[in-house]
């Protein structure tokens, strides 16, 4: 089984226990300070990626440093990702987890590429015509990608919408081409 789909699937379970527990908004706040710590903390970062010790020790880790921190669901989960040895999936774990979220409060987050900063208001319509197609709220993170040449890349999940006008001047060669 691929990380990611054994990520989806500890997700999957802790989305439902929270929403069980209503529990929803602690787990997500502590599942992003658990993530963020990965970045700001070298000692966590080595004891989530690179599980060494006996598991009775790091339960006893896991316990201390989250207990009173944390929500009782997310320290039992983060001590059963770590004694199934999946805590190294931690940041997928949290990525599929947010995107049920988002999707439990109707939320599609796109990221959308341009060669030069886009107006707002150019911003807004993109976010208006994903909302219609969609019939979701858009979260929508604009980005500068200088390698872009003019057009725009949209980024939804694993989906890719590019208007960029390399692919554009592509598409045209190979019309050229078979025609």
């Amino acid at each position: 089984m691929s990380a990611r789909n054994a990520a989806r699937r500890y997700a999957n379970a802790l989305f439902a226990l929270a929403r069980e527990q209503d529990a929803l908004e602690p787990v997500r706040a502590d599942l992003r300070q658990l993530v963020d710590l990965l970045d700001t903390s070298p000692e966590w970062r080595l004891f989530v990626t690179e599980p060494s010790g006996a598991k009775a020790s790091r339960t006893s880790a896991i316990h201390h440093l989250l207990t009173g921190r944390t929500h009782a669901l997310s320290e039992r989960f983060t001590a059963f990702l770590d004694h199934k040895g999946r805590l190294p999936l931690l940041d997928l774990v949290v990525e599929e987890w947010m995107l049920l979220y988002d999707r439990h409060l109707g939320l599609l987050r796109a990221t959308i590429a341009s060669a030069a900063p886009l107006a707002p208001e150019q911003v807004e319509a993109i976010r208006e015509h994903l909302a219609g197609r969609f019939g979701k709220t858009i979260i929508l993170t604009p980005r500068v990608d200088p390698a872009l040449i003019g057009g725009l890349q949209i980024f939804i999940g694993d989906q890719v919408f590019d208007f960029s006008v390399e692919t554009q001047l592509q598409l045209l060669q190979k019309r050229l081409t078979y025609a």
